[in-house]
């Protein structure tokens, strides 16, 4: 442990190097960072399996290892962002600016993004309606069937804490990386899982609306808003139908 401690040290020191090397103090609290996270990280990947585990076992039912271990999975988007990054930032706190959500990003001017995305991805959702009843062209969604019978926590989960798990990889992370088109497109990717062409679409489209909203204010609370209204608004559909 102690020699794969010096060695988290060095590479840190050496990336800090470039610019001004971190004193020992703050290596210590990186490499302590980078050690929670990495246990996280191994925590949601070992929920997911284990949660496999039982349904094979037959001890859960099919919905409840779906409920577990889609949040597991949820959670490993940011631990795979925050793992990957503190090295590179030098701590945590400094991640979570690099990512659009520091305090000074919560501005009323980037909430009021949020809402406007949201409003422009319902207004889609109308559009794929129209396009429906004009030409007879069916785009169905599987919502309904796939989350029948799912316990109320997942729900609540689904548009409190999920959408800040997928805004940090899909837009905070890659979105500088990839650029918006390829974040949207592996963000479309993700549902397909849906096996709906209207979800595939719609997820896009929200990839490529978000995308360009968190390059031009650097603020993440936007879309992570976004997300959230579209994801309750769903649930409430759920609920309705």
């Amino acid at each position: 442990m102690t020699g794969g401690r010096l060695a988290i040290h060095k590479r840190i020191s050496a990336k800090g190097s470039r610019t001004s090397p971190l004193p020992n103090h703050s290596q210590d609290r990186v490499y302590k960072e980078f050690v929670v996270f990495v246990s996280l990280l191994i925590l949601a990947i070992s929920v997911v399996v284990f949660s496999g585990y039982l349904y094979a076992e037959g001890l859960i039912t099919q919905i409840q290892y779906e409920a577990y271990a889609s949040a597991a999975f949820s959670f490993i988007f940011p631990l795979l962002v925050f793992t990957y990054m503190i090295r590179k930032k030098g701590g945590a706190r400094q991640v979570i600016r690099s990512l659009g959500l520091g305090r000074e990003k919560l501005t009323l001017r980037n909430i009021a993004l949020g809402v406007t995305l949201f409003i422009a991805i319902f207004a889609v959702e109308i559009g794929m309606g129209a396009f429906e009843a004009i030409t007879n062209i069916s785009l169905p969604t599987n919502i309904v069937a796939i989350y029948t019978g799912f316990p109320l926590w997942f729900f609540i989960f689904t548009f409190t804490i999920a959408p800040f798990n997928e805004e940090i990889l899909f837009r905070g992370f890659l979105v500088p990386r990839i650029g918006i088109v390829f974040s949207a497109l592996a963000f479309a990717i993700m549902h397909l899982s849906y096996l709906s062409i209207a979800e595939l679409i719609g997820a896009f489209l929200y990839g490529l609306f978000a995308g360009y909203i968190f390059k031009r204010s650097g603020s993440l609370y936007s879309t992570v808003l976004a997300h959230a209204l579209i994801n309750a608004l769903a649930i409430t559909s759920l609920f309705l139908l």
